[in-house]
């Protein structure tokens, strides 16, 4: 939007903050004078952090390992560099970078308040999925950007990124930002009291003058090519054993300072957020626009009360420091005085045993041989003009001892006094125990040596999350009416071509979080928290599809939706039966096979009674054909009874 050139006194501050470059409307005097001043507090602020800036080139310069010419105790002497500190800082990279950036989901939603209609859980859905998208697929960089503040932040104890919506790209952009090259007050307590930020940027002339062709910067005027010539660059170039060439031409960047600072340019009295770019070289002054929005500006009647200032900016601390202050220490702090130690003794070593290989000593000016270098192959004898005795007389070695075991034993306290303060012991890099420790010890051993890497990793995702609050208030003002993408990794069908709005992104009922878990620093905790999970199942009342898909992104099993189709899905298994329903048909088969059960007695009980009944009459019949036949004996025993007494009668009637 352009503007008439006016007075800026009489602009509302609402026009300024819509101002594409506020710089256009100021009179060259003021541009030179607020120039001058942009550069003045740019090197004031610099020189309070030049301890910092030592500092900062030293640990650099240990952790990658710059080779360094060592002209004591001889010329081209020993100058080994442990990479104690290089070790730690790779050891903690690997952990945290698959931990805060676990695959496809990376931001998460949550709801807040009440949600009786689940509108806002789908927001949060959507959301998730959304910012996810823009992170990986839509910000090009971003993933490239963390991954090398994760690997640098342990060895400067300070790293930013820069969060803002750039309207050449139509995008939101988060960048890294180098602590070098983002240059605070050392004594600011937090960015958000910081009485500025200044920005170092590199621009090349073509590029100059395209920003200013396309009505981004004011016009430079002749440029000359000139050396780079700020601290942070001295800086960078010195650790990496560099130095800017002596030959400049027009492909050699400039210096152009970016400060967010408060300036009075109404003239009320009260100073405003601005952002000044500033040629660092010729102190000109290319662009300033507002560092505020419209809506935040804060009346009071008719006076302005305060004016919110937008922070582009997220600082990572790697451990706070204790004495205060916006710069954390990391390792480069806590090893580098250790690594120094280190790194002293092992060129003692190495020293002492190249004094014993290459043995010096004195040779008797009265030893008749001629002078010069004498180089011996193997199996090669030279004649002399002496004897073998003058000889052993004539040189006398330097009395030297091998290297000191003392010296040894405290190297290796010191190295291990080291890996226990950067967690990287043979445990945490994946190296064997020892032979008979139990699992639970190895595991209780592990997680204790893991606290300082958790309570760093915490701290980190706190700082992630601040960065994706930015990105999400930038999403409010800038996400289309209406946008279409694709969810990377879908869970359902209806997610795999999803809709957002912008009117999603203007509620209150939604939390932005990294998906990254707080309290899981470990790959192992991960699984077993899920397994955990899964063995509570069985009790009954978990959702199933749920555990089952924790499980799987415990073990980081790609495309899971592949293995284990969501509810929704036609692949899906049949869902199981409802546990109500279950019951209520369980109680009617009971009472079923109970009813049958009483049934069969009372058939039972009526078959025993016939049988009963029955074998009663049997056993009466049996006693009646008993009796009869009792009755039929005795009759037939008197008849033969009688038959005998008529036999002998007859025998006796009968003459002899």
């Amino acid at each position: 939007m352009q503007y008439d050139k006016k007075p800026l006194v009489t602009l509302a501050l609402e026009e300024l903050a819509n101002h594409d470059n506020i710089a256009e409307l100021m009179d060259k005097e003021d541009l030179t004078k607020l120039g001058d001043q942009v550069v003045s507090e740019y090197l004031l602020d610099e020189q309070s952090r030049a301890g910092w800036l030592k500092k900062y080139e030293r640990n650099l310069k240990m952790a990658t390992q710059v080779e360094e010419i060592k002209s004591t105790p001889w010329p081209n002497a020993s100058n080994v560099k442990y990479p104690l500190l290089l070790n730690a800082g790779l050891q903690f990279h690997a952990r945290a970078y698959p931990q805060l950036i676990p695959g496809a989901s990376i931001v998460t939603g949550r709801v807040i308040g009440n949600d009786e209609m689940g509108d806002k859980k789908q927001k949060a859905e959507r959301i998730s999925a959304h910012m996810s998208y823009q992170l990986l697929e839509e910000m090009t960089g971003w993933e490239e950007g963390m991954d090398r503040l994760l690997i640098t932040l342990p060895f400067t104890g300070t790293e930013f990124k820069k969060t803002y919506f750039d309207s050449k790209l139509g995008r939101n952009v988060s960048e890294h930002i180098f602590a070098k090259d983002l240059v605070v007050n050392y004594h600011a307590k937090t960015l958000a009291q910081a009485p500025r930020i200044t920005e170092v940027l590199s621009y090349t002339k073509n590029e100059l003058i395209e920003n200013h062709r396309q009505g981004t910067f004011l016009d430079c005027g002749e440029l000359y090519p000139v050396a780079r010539n700020d601290i942070p660059t001295n800086v960078q170039d010195k650790s990496k054993g560099m130095e800017a060439p002596g030959v400049h031409d027009s492909s050699t960047p400039y210096v152009v300072l970016e400060q967010h600072r408060l300036y009075d340019l109404d003239g009320d009295g009260y100073d405003e957020p601005y952002i000044c770019t500033v040629l660092l070289g010729e102190r000109k002054v290319l662009r300033i626009v507002a560092a505020y929005y419209p809506e935040d500006i804060e009346y009071d009647g008719g006076t302005i009360v305060r004016i919110h200032k937008t922070n582009y900016y997220t600082c990572f601390i790697f451990i706070p420091n204790p004495a205060g202050g916006l710069y954390g220490i990391g390792f480069g702090d806590l090893l580098g005085p250790l690594n120094n130690s280190i790194d002293t003794i092992v060129n003692q070593l190495v020293d002492a045993g190249t004094l014993l290989n290459r043995q010096p000593g004195f040779i008797s000016r009265n030893l008749r041989i001629k002078g010069g270098t004498y180089r011996f192959k193997p199996g090669e004898w030279m004649s002399v003009n002496a004897t073998g005795q003058d000889i052993q007389q004539g040189i006398f070695p330097l009395p030297l001892r091998e290297p000191s075991s003392t010296l040894f034993a405290l190297l290796q306290f010191l190295i291990g006094a080291g890996e226990r303060v950067s967690s990287t012991t043979d445990l945490q890099v994946g190296e064997n125990p020892g032979q008979n420790q139990k699992v639970g010890t190895t595991q209780i051993v592990q997680e204790n040596g893991m606290k300082v890497f958790t309570a760093i990793y915490k701290r980190i995702r706190t700082a992630l999350e601040e960065e994706f609050k930015k990105l999400f208030a930038l999403n409010k003002l800038y996400v289309k009416p209406r946008e279409y993408f694709n969810v990377i990794q879908p869970t359902s069908r209806e997610l795999q071509y999803i809709e957002v709005t912008r009117s999603d992104y203007n509620t209150d009922g939604v939390n932005i979080i990294p998906s990254a878990d707080p309290y899981l620093a470990s790959q192992a905790a991960k699984v077993a928290r899920a397994q955990y999970l899964a063995g509570m199942m069985m009790m009954g009342g978990f959702n199933e599809y749920e555990v089952k898909r924790r499980l799987l992104e415990a073990g980081d099993i790609e495309r899971p939706d592949e293995v284990l189709p969501p509810p929704d899905s036609p692949n899906a298994p049949e869902p199981p039966p409802n546990p109500d329903l279950m019951k209520i048909q369980l109680e009617a088969l009971i009472e079923d096979n109970a009813e049958k059960e009483r049934e069969f007695r009372r058939q039972f009980d009526m078959n025993k009674q016939q049988i009963e009944a029955a074998t009663k009459g049997i056993e009466l019949s049996i006693k009646n054909k008993a009796a009869d036949a009792a009755t039929l004996k005795v009759q037939g025993d008197i008849m033969n009874d009688a038959a005998d007494i008529t036999v002998k009668a007859k025998q006796q009637k009968s003459p002899k």
